[in-house]
């Protein structure tokens, strides 16, 4: 298997840190950083090459569609799952349309989290 290099964009500490605890109980110990807004996210990007981008869509201080745009055009990284409260119906088509294989809803279960992970995690949508 590659080498996965992990980054989970959220501006909630809670958030990345059950994210982490998750990632690393049911997929191992891969490296995670964290970013909590755009600024941080961005330079996080320029810095290292990540597989996976975890990204709330609903970050402060920047507009996360635009740098969404950007990781994609750039090819920052291989794989991005965009999760937020907002309702999947909404925001999946337009994602999906942008090339990110997985949408995840913040109210979805621990099981579901995981099954969408895993689904992440093999590149299937």
């Amino acid at each position: 298997m590659p080498t996965i290099n992990i980054l989970i964009a959220d501006n909630h500490a809670i958030v990345r840190t059950g994210l982490k605890y998750l990632l690393e109980q049911h997929f191992g110990n891969y490296p995670v950083d964290e970013a909590y807004d755009c600024p941080t996210l961005m330079r996080q990007l320029w810095k290292k090459n990540y597989t996976h981008l975890i990204l709330d869509l609903q970050l402060k201080n920047g507009d996360v569609m635009e740098i969404l745009n950007a990781v994609r055009k750039t090819n920052m990284t291989r794989a991005i799952m965009t999760y937020s409260t907002s309702h999947e119906i909404i925001l999946s088509t337009k994602l999906f349309d942008m090339g990110d294989l997985v949408f995840l809803n913040k109210q979805s279960s621990q099981n579901e989290i995981i099954t969408a992970l895993k689904l992440f995690f093999s590149g299937r949508k």
